[in-house]
């Protein structure tokens, strides 16, 4: 048995300073409204998401024997993004600075050693930080983490909803349960983020139809995008942070510009709020892609997803300044989706 209080102890040292154990043994609430919003299609071209349900809601699948689920957060910038410019596109602030995956992941293997340190056995765990489709919104919620609001994000009051979620699944009886305070929802009638979403994304509170999410359509939509797709995603070339942004639960953070809990989420430590249009439009090969972006979510998008945005947000900016960069991009591109999307682009540079 371990303590809640050696957890948050661990967890503070080594920089993950919001800490839960889940009081739920698993999500079979969640199973009927997952299976709902599966069956309407909302999960779009995302496949993992359409797995079968107890694959996303019992932990049992990820680890047979499990007893305790042990919940992380870590806040990432809060800064103010630069002034945007024609001839840049925008970028979600979780993908401002190194790789959440990789960072997160190795904090996890960090806390293991720690704790390892303080007892004298052995235990069965598995670590994740957005690696595997699970709910862990959910069981963020269960572990007194936050609640979920009405844009279907975990948000932590006085610290908002900037923030990555990560978990140990581990087969450790964890006592002091007691202390965990289950957050009540406190969205009341507020729906700033839903009358904020410029695409109409949610199809009523708490239900998001990602198929016209931007961030869906700029990272996880593949291929040729439509006329419809390609004006929603207006100005951002990689995710979209909208709905946060309205949310009071982030107006003090956003006014105060909180730093990342971790420097590794800083802007200087990646790419930052904006995205070179030219640059990303010149990229030619996946090696010229991976230097640029490696250790970084924008990884995510692919050369042709990104490149692909950087020529809709060209014409959704009407950035006339570009029209050199693609036509030479037409010239060089062997890639069918950038190549389509570059003469659609330039046809509407010249038009406009």
């Amino acid at each position: 048995m371990i303590s809640i209080d050696l957890i948050s102890k661990i967890s503070t040292r080594i920089g993950l300073n919001l800490v839960g154990v889940s009081l739920v043994p698993n999500a079979i609430s969640e199973v009927k409204s997952l299976k709902n919003w599966q069956n309407k299609g909302y999960a779009g071209e995302m496949s993992f998401m359409n797995r079968e349900t107890s694959l996303l809601t019992d932990p049992n699948k990820l680890l047979e024997g499990y007893k305790n689920i042990i919940m992380f957060s870590a806040n990432y910038s809060r800064e103010e993004s630069d002034k945007f410019q024609v001839g840049y596109g925008k970028v979600a602030r979780y993908a401002w600075g190194k790789d959440y995956h990789k960072v997160i992941k190795k904090k996890l293997e960090e806390f293991i050693s720690e704790l390892q340190k303080e007892i004298s056995f052995n235990f069965n765990y598995r670590t994740f930080s957005d690696a595997v489709p699970f709910l862990e919104r959910f069981y963020a919620t269960k572990s007194g983490i936050g609640f979920i609001g009405k844009n279907t994000l975990n948000i932590t009051p006085k610290q908002g909803s900037f923030s990555f979620l990560a978990e140990i699944i581990c087969d450790l009886e964890i006592t002091d349960k007691n202390k965990i305070k289950i957050l009540d929802n406190t969205c009341k009638t507020c729906t700033k983020c839903l009358d904020n979403c410029p695409t109409d994304a949610f199809e009523k509170e708490y239900v998001l139809d990602a198929r016209k999410c931007i961030s869906y359509l700029t990272i996880e939509k593949r291929g040729l995008l439509n006329e419809w797709e390609r004006n929603a995603i207006g100005e951002w070339i990689f995710g979209c942070d909208i709905c946060q942004e309205v949310c009071p639960f982030n107006h003090k953070v956003l006014k105060e510009k909180k730093k990342a809990d971790l420097n590794e989420f800083d802007p200087s430590s990646g790419n930052g709020s904006l995205l070179n249009l030219e640059k990303i439009i010149s990229i030619r090969t996946d090696s010229e892609f991976i230097k640029l972006f490696g250790g970084t979510a924008i990884m995510r998008a692919k050369r042709e997803g990104l490149v692909r945005n950087a020529c809709i947000v060209a014409s959704n900016t009407n950035a006339t300044l570009l029209i050199p960069v693609l036509e030479k991009c037409i010239k060089n591109e062997s890639n069918e989706t950038i190549l389509e999307h570059a003469k659609i682009a330039l046809n509407d540079l010249e038009v406009s």
